[in-house]
């Protein structure tokens, strides 16, 4: 994961279409729960939708208050850059 939204987008998309249909695909599938429901990848949809808005909404907030995200490694060579 890159300590940018876009990296965080690309992370959260990446694991809801891999490890969130895989692990939707038994619901779906009837192995558990009701035979051939879509709600499964319904709530899969809405879970990932919520998680990009609340991306932006923790992105706007750490800039505003000035938190560098990311590795502490980076943000100590940002910091010894910068004096």
């Amino acid at each position: 994961m890159t300590p940018t939204l876009f990296g965080r987008w690309q992370t959260r998309i990446f694991l809801l279409a891999t490890v969130g249909v895989l692990a939707s695909l038994p619901f779906y599938l009837g192995y558990l729960g009701t035979r051939y429901n879509p709600i499964y990848f319904w709530v899969l949809f809405y879970v990932g939708l919520l998680g990009l808005g609340w991306d932006v909404l923790y992105d706007f907030l750490q800039n505003l208050c000035g938190i560098e995200t990311g590795p502490v490694s980076f943000n100590s060579l940002l910091r010894s850059s910068k004096e």
